[in-house]
């Protein structure tokens, strides 16, 4: 049982369910962080008032930055899952703190699962960096891929190729008419 133990301490091995964490997140700044609530923003508030903000991704915001309510909605939901009443390990590294004093880190659940590696996997998230910042960004950005070939693969290329009989793809029209339905009144060529 000691060299079990051992080698978990090491980093050797991993204990059954638990994640290595990554060196890229830095050391523990907040253990057993108890998450009373989730802000539409991605910061996390503990029960003592203290905030944590996740750092290195950005949650969509609907309307707001042009892209579907339905996506900001799962992606707060996939949030609150993930984090309220749940105990944290916020991680960083320098600059810890913004400038509204929130701890800027990686965030990490009991069970190992890293919150930002998960939502950006789930493609519920974009990576985001903040200029002074760029731990994890490899890892974040490989997730970020890998969440983007998966979706091309399994919805939008299949919406392309399958053609009805008179050889229109359906599915990849209505998808194209929905894109520009929402994006087009955010352009015009009207000049005055």
């Amino acid at each position: 049982m000691r060299l079990w133990t051992l080698l978990v301490a090491a980093g050797v091995l991993t204990a059954p369910g638990l994640a290595a964490v990554p060196l890229c997140a830095g050391d523990i700044e907040i253990a057993d962080a108890h998450i009373m609530r989730v802000e539409k923003n991605g910061v996390l508030v503990m029960t003592d008032g203290r905030a944590l903000k996740l750092e290195g991704i950005r949650l969509p915001a609907g309307p707001g930055d042009h892209g579907p309510q339905a996506l900001a909605d799962k992606a707060f939901a996939e949030m609150v899952a993930l984090a309220k009443g749940a105990e944290l390990d916020a991680r960083a590294v320098w600059p810890k703190e913004d400038r509204y004093d929130r701890v800027r880190g990686q965030m990490f659940t009991r069970d190992g699962t890293w919150i930002q590696l998960d939502l950006v996997s789930k493609g519920l998230a974009r990576v985001e960096l903040s200029p002074d910042r760029g731990e994890c960004n490899r890892e974040l950005y490989a997730a970020e891929a890998e969440a983007l070939y998966e979706r091309l693969e399994r919805e939008v290329i299949p919406e392309f190729y399958t053609r009805n009989e008179k050889g229109i793809a359906t599915a990849w029209v209505n998808r194209m008419r929905e894109s520009m339905s929402r994006l087009a009144p955010q352009f015009a060529a009207d000049r005055t």
